[in-house]
């Protein structure tokens, strides 16, 4: 195993063994390895303190954010590892940190204080693979079991639940009975956890090569009741749908799939249709219509997404896709494609025709989607012809507008996108003074919200 360490993490690991340390690589690169996988994450376990190491590594560039836990961050020249000092933790009384760190001198003891057995297992050069929960053996049979009592890791900290659920999927390991009963009994715990690392985790698990093991362990273990009630919402909804045979949740997961692993198209494919319950209407043939529930369901992910510290930009570049995704069954002129081209931008058009695709074989018997198909070839023509798509690129500007006689205010932009459309169909007209001409003649009056042609 010591072949496989990057020369970065054997420098540093011998740098302190060297100043009478003891070095241990420990947590999920151990897994990683015993998988036969490649770590992206490289942690070591130390018997030094964090005052300790701030000597041995005064060579070396540190972070100390963490410090006042034990853990320093030291960078190699390629290559950055986290180290902690042993610990034997005491009460966590806010479900996330010990109220006090205790520092040991025992590697033994700093393992039995981990989340699962998998991650409980530790290697030096000079002893060899230490696993005293049994880890090695529960990852050979691809097992997610606590260290020790499940209630007390979960107790200590609730974001275990969600971590254990990300782990059962990203790994392709089951959950062993008890710890599964555990989550379900203490899944309410999870509403005490900040929500910006329950974001994180949940990320995690969207950008999985297929999340839809950890999203239903998510419902399983009531977790999804606690962290994303709208989305609980779905479980049991039945669309009503000539084209949906599938509960709403269903459909969603395989519109999830359906999708690249990039965090922001799987977050629209997750809450694209997440409005649904609450704009249903029923027709007289008692098939149900949803009519605006795009608008909903964006607002629903902005919502989980700010909330979740996921910042406003990830979240607008999500909602755009949402607010858009119906657009597949509506007939576009020219003006419609150049809208969509310029309100998403040229380099997330491939996106929204994935989600699309996904959205449209999520359905009954994996509907057609050769007028899909049609749309992409049409923007992509569109794209091909270097036309005008943003208000920005026109001859013209929201000051030529002011200078003949508009007034500042939502007006100015209205008239530009509209002008936008008409270059759209006639790229001859992006002239300053005929762009002019065509606003003194067209628009005098305050437009009102464009649409769709």
């Amino acid at each position: 195993m010591d072949k496989i360490w990057p020369v970065d993490i054997i420098d540093i690991a011998e740098t302190l063994e060297n100043a009478g340390y003891e070095a241990w690589l420990v947590g999920g690169a151990i897994r990683d390895l015993l998988l036969g996988q490649e770590p992206n994450d490289w942690d070591l376990a130390t018997d030094a303190t964090p005052e300790k190491m701030k000597e041995v590594f005064s060579e070396f560039a540190t972070t100390w954010q963490g410090s006042r836990y034990g853990t320093v961050g030291v960078r190699g020249a390629k290559t950055s590892v986290e180290i902690t000092t042993f610990r034997s933790d005491s009460d966590y009384s806010d479900g996330r940190h010990p109220d006090t760190v205790i520092y040991s001198n025992s590697i033994e003891e700093d393992l039995k204080r981990r989340d699962f057995t998998i991650n409980a297992i530790a290697w030096n050069p000079t002893y060899g693979l230490l696993d005293p929960m049994g880890g090695a053996e529960d990852i050979k049979n691809r097992i997610i079991r606590t260290v020790g009592k499940a209630d007390e890791r979960f107790n200590e900290d609730c974001l275990r639940m969600i971590r254990a659920v990300r782990f059962a999927g990203q790994l392709n390991f089951s959950i062993e009975d008890k710890t599964i009963s555990n989550i379900s009994k203490n899944a309410k715990l999870i509403t005490g956890v900040a929500k910006e690392r329950i974001g994180v985790e949940f990320s995690k698990i969207l950008i999985q090569p297929n999340p839809k093991a950890s999203l239903n362990l998510l419902k399983d273990t009531r977790l999804l009741e606690f962290i994303l009630p709208e989305a609980n919402n779905m479980v049991e909804y039945e669309q009503k749908s000539p084209y949906h045979s599938w509960t709403l949740w269903e459909h969603t997961l395989k519109t999830v799939i359906g999708v690249s692993p990039e965090l922001h198209l799987r977050l629209a494919a997750f809450f694209h249709d997440i409005g649904k319950p609450a704009t249903q209407e029923i027709d007289e043939k008692g098939i149900a219509h949803y009519h605006g529930h795009e608008k909903i369901s964006a607002e629903i992910a902005e919502s989980y997404i700010i909330k979740f510290g996921l910042g406003k930009e990830l979240s607008e570049k999500v909602c755009r896709l949402i607010k858009r995704h119906m657009l597949s069954h509506a007939n576009l002129a020219t003006k419609g494609y150049g809208k969509i081209i310029r309100e998403i931008g040229e380099d997330e058009i491939p996106k929204l025709v994935e989600l699309w695709k996904a959205d449209r074989l999520a359905t009954l018997d994996s509907r057609p989607i050769d007028d899909i198909i049609e749309k992409e070839n049409k923007l992509s023509e569109l794209l091909e012809l270097d036309r005008v798509y943003k208000k920005e690129q026109l001859a013209i500007d929201g000051h030529d507008l002011l200078h003949i006689g508009y007034k500042q205010g939502k007006i100015i932009g209205e008239i530009l996108n509209c002008l936008t459309e008409e270059v759209m169909e006639n790229p001859s007209l992006n002239d300053r003074e005929k762009l002019l001409a065509l606003a003194k003649l067209t628009y005098t009056i305050e437009m009102g919200d464009d649409v769709y042609g």
